[in-house]
């Protein structure tokens, strides 16, 4: 199932293949001296990273994804089976590991970033 996305309400070209992960946000999380064991203050579960790649693009494209996730204070409004829920989840983010590559050929670009939640969500 392909991944549908919006940044700041502006429906985006769907990537050509995309993996979501997930991690715990812990605060002051540490090992018990005595056992070994880990002692967590979870904080939030399930924040989400979202890694997505386009694989033939034109160089408008590329400048019109690249200039909608540099904005400033973005909101990321995505559906997809990996969340948990058929309904779109919103989410504040941010934007790392933006990569962006002339074709062989110069028949066209391929594009990747990290989509990172910075703001709690209510699917949490």
């Amino acid at each position: 199932m392909s991944l549908i996305w919006y940044c700041n309400n502006t429906l985006m070209k769907s990537p050509t293949s995309y993996k979501i992960s997930f991690e715990d946000l812990d605060n002051d999380s540490y090992r018990s001296v005595t056992n070994g064991n880990l002692i967590r203050n979870i904080v939030k579960r399930r924040w989400a990273k979202v890694s997505m790649s386009w694989s033939l693009l034109s160089a408008s494209e590329v400048q019109t994804i690249m200039s909608a996730v540099n904005a400033d204070n973005r909101t990321f409004k995505m559906r997809s089976p990996a969340f948990g829920t058929n309904d779109f989840i919103t989410f504040g983010g941010y934007v790392s590991k933006m990569e962006t590559e002339l074709l062989e050929g110069m028949v066209g670009y391929s594009l990747s970033f990290n989509i990172v939640q910075s703001q709690g969500a209510s699917w949490q």
